[in-house]
């Protein structure tokens, strides 16, 4: 079933359409914080990119109590590592807002599961742990982009 599923995955990811739900962030300092999965993802849908970032309880511009921001991604490359069996997707983006875009590189298990890395305009370094979901079983709620 391994080849299945990462058959599944590699399919989403080719397409460009897919979810990364983040359940926890990692900072450079090594502190590892919980995530609310259905307000903090990275959507790719076609060569559209949605990122969101937020906290539970708390309101916001985008009524998440964080940032909505979209793009347009462009020098995305997928590749599938068969000796380790990872999926890696790279890619950058032109943002629609106001905001410098992240290099963003996401690898992906066979099970679906993900690590994102994120190095913002400033050099810093973000790393997410999370899950791949088609759009549609997502269950995410998609904030106001005041942008």
């Amino acid at each position: 079933t391994d080849s299945k599923t990462r058959a599944y995955y590699s399919n989403l990811l080719q397409k460009k359409d897919f979810v990364f739900t983040a359940d926890f962030i990692r900072t450079e300092e090594g502190l590892t914080f919980f995530l609310d999965p259905t307000i903090n993802f990275v959507s790719v849908i076609g060569d559209t990119v949605t990122f969101q970032f937020g906290r539970d309880g708390a309101m916001g511009w985008n009524d998440v109590g964080g940032v909505t921001a979209h793009g347009i991604f462009y020098n995305y490359k997928y590749s599938l590592t068969k000796k380790h069996k990872v999926m890696t997707v790279s890619a950058e983006a032109n943002m629609l807002a106001p905001i410098s875009p992240p290099d963003f590189t996401l690898y992906v298990s066979d099970d679906g599961t993900a690590r994102l890395m994120l190095e913002t305009p400033k050099g810093e370094l973000v790393s997410m742990t999370g899950r791949i979901y088609s759009p549609q079983e997502a269950g995410i709620f998609v904030g106001q982009s005041v942008f």
